[in-house]
């Protein structure tokens, strides 16, 4: 050129398929050793490339001596910075491996605003988009979401191989489905299940319908099974206003003993329609027993205390027993007169006219 506008000007376009290289800087020994560096004015892009000619690219070294690299930033604070403009909402950095047709790259982009900045890795493999696999916002880290809410937000299903290991701190679990712990080696679930209130706990394959235990929205837990066992508080130094139970015997004639099938009602409480049990009529105990009866609030069915039950029997078999003392107290009585009465005429006999 004729009218450098700078110290050093060179003007040329180029346009070959290889890098451009307006400025070629090569060794006095071995020429076949070049720097070139240029604009290419047909592709628009401005490249620096190292070259042997005899071998082709060869590495790219940048303050081989040290100190750092800015890429938008005048005073890089680290080996590597890339500052981007003021409130920037983009991608900040690619790693792209070279694969045609599709696109295989890892983004990392910057999401700027309200006096926010967030970094979120976006993933593309085989041209298909994989949106915030990872996002750093405020000390927090998100997969899945560009939004996490705590030190670690996972939206999507967690795979641990070797464990986990909790200390401190509180620790909750929400969710949109049942939850579930598996065992792969003994192929088995326990699912946790909320059906409109109470809590249902199985353990099956992971399909079935009949539960284990359940804790009702009123704090009562029901297990499920022919047998089971379990310890209740009952020490008297718990208890206040102790009252007797009186006419036990009277209020059980009242209530009936009943052999019966679940129907389809019972279903949804987890129990086997058409099984055959025996128990008693919730209904008729509350009459005479309502401590004994509780609502599950969540069906708007009534439920009894069976284990309750033990104090109430305890005072029936008392009552039996005073009732049958009475009697042969009573029988007694009458015996002994019919002998003083049996023994008077014995001796009227004997007497003379």
């Amino acid at each position: 050129t004729t009218t450098p506008n700078r110290t050093l000007t060179i003007k040329a376009d180029y346009s070959a398929t290889a890098d451009a290289q307006q400025l070629l800087i090569q060794g006095a020994t071995n020429t076949n050793y070049q720097l070139l560096l240029g604009y290419h004015t047909t592709n628009n892009y401005g490249s620096i490339q190292a070259m042997n000619q005899t071998v082709g690219v060869r590495p790219l070294v940048l303050n081989p001596a040290g100190g750092n690299v800015g890429i938008g930033a005048t005073t890089p604070g680290a080996k590597l910075t890339i500052q981007t403009l003021n409130d920037y909402d983009g991608s900040t950095l690619r790693l792209e491996a070279k694969k045609e047709p599709s696109l295989y790259y890892l983004n990392l982009n910057t999401s700027a605003g309200n006096s926010i900045v967030k970094w979120i890795f976006n993933q593309t493999n085989n041209g298909t988009n994989y949106p915030n696999v990872l996002a750093f916002d405020r000390g927090q880290i998100g997969i899945g979401t560009p939004t996490p809410l705590q030190t670690l937000d996972v939206n999507g299903r967690i795979h641990i191989n070797n464990g986990v290991i909790q200390r401190g701190g509180d620790t909750a679990i929400t969710n949109t489905s049942d939850l579930g712990l598996y065992s792969q080696v003994r192929d088995n679930w326990i699912r946790i299940v909320s059906t409109n209130g109470p809590i249902r706990f199985f353990s099956d394959s992971g399909t079935g319908s009949t539960w284990n235990m359940s804790i009702e929205t009123n704090g009562n837990l029901a297990i499920r099974g022919t047998s089971s066992a379990s310890n209740t508080a009952s020490d008297i130094r718990l208890k206040n206003n102790l009252n007797p139970l009186t006419n036990v015997l009277e209020k059980l004639e009242k209530i009936r003993g009943i052999s019966f099938e679940w129907n389809e009602l019972s279903k949804p409480l987890g129990f086997s329609v058409g099984q055959r049990e025996i128990g008693l009529i919730a209904q008729e105990v509350e009459t005479e027993f309502p401590e004994l009866v509780y609502d599950l609030k969540s069906h708007e069915y009534k439920a009894i205390s069976y284990d309750k039950l033990a104090g109430v029997l305890v005072e029936a078999i008392k009552e039996l027993k005073a009732k049958h003392d009475n009697f042969v107290q009573v029988q007694q009585i009458e015996i002994a007169t019919l002998k003083a009465e049996i023994t008077s005429l014995k001796l009227r006999s004997t007497q003379p006219a």
